[in-house]
């Protein structure tokens, strides 16, 4: 009977917290918290202004110093608190999927080239019409023809 009830003592405490010591810590430190928080939401929108990405190691590393400068006791900068972190304020890290490519110097010159060279084609093959070869034209006949 003494091991359940040793067991069902050690069952209501979490790391050696009670569930009442615990809420009151969460309860002790939530302004602060909520203050850190806030200074999140001000560097990630700081550093989105000025076209940085930021990754959720940036995000961790950054919580930990402001949490630290709060004096928040305990906090981890899990990676379940960020994700209920960025669904409170309505964030998201999303990666770069494409990468522009940088347009060579002489971009005018190879344009007004590639003009002359359809226009000297099109005098040379004697084409009275041109037509564009964009495919939303080509879908939108096919709608109108088969719907």
């Amino acid at each position: 009977m003494s091991t359940r009830k040793s067991s069902a003592a050690s069952s209501s405490t979490s790391g050696g917290r009670s569930a009442m010591a615990s809420s009151w810590h969460v309860r002790r430190f939530a302004g602060a918290l909520k203050k850190a928080e806030h200074e999140l939401v001000v560097w990630i929108n700081e550093l989105r202004g000025e076209g940085v990405p930021i990754s959720a190691i940036m995000l961790h590393l950054q919580a930990l110093e402001v949490a630290a400068a709060h004096e928040v006791p305990g906090f981890r900068a899990s990676w379940s608190w960020m994700k209920r972190f960025k669904a409170r304020n309505k964030l998201s890290m999303r990666a770069r999927t494409r990468q522009g490519q940088i347009s060579p110097e002489d971009l005018d010159k190879i344009a007004a080239d590639f003009s002359k060279e359809v226009a000297q084609k099109v005098q040379d093959l004697g084409i009275k019409t041109v037509y564009n070869a964009d495919q939303t034209g080509i879908v939108i006949a096919f709608y109108i023809l088969y719907c």
